[in-house]
């Protein structure tokens, strides 16, 4: 499924919330026309709240999202543990999110 990302109400990338380390298994709670995406520790669970009134979410892993979207689509994390990792592997796109997620599962 290619999830849409919903650009007139100017989101232009997927927004990820939460503190886990990321892997590609990772299962993860999307909402498509919010571009946001969103793990299940506390922090992500929370923004999921916010949004589930809005939107009916879809569950899937954190890998099959990724390979869903076009890998030039940028990522952004706001003060979360997601933005650490993000800034820690130079991560501004989908494609390097799957590069670093595939090099570290492959260690």
């Amino acid at each position: 499924m290619r999830l849409e990302v919903c650009r007139r109400a100017g989101i232009l990338g997927m927004w990820f919330y939460g503190d886990s380390r990321p892997s590609k298994s990772d299962s993860v709670i999307v909402f498509r026309h919010r571009g946001i995406a969103c793990d299940y520790t506390e922090c992500g669970i929370f923004i999921a709240s916010k949004y589930a009134t809005l939107e009916k979410p879809v569950k899937m892993t954190l890998g099959e999202l990724l390979e869903s979207l076009p890998k030039d689509e940028r990522v952004y994390a706001d003060n979360n543990g997601f933005s650490k990792f993000f800034r820690e592997h130079g991560i501004k796109t989908v494609g390097d999110f799957l590069r670093v997620l595939e090099a570290l599962e492959s260690e």
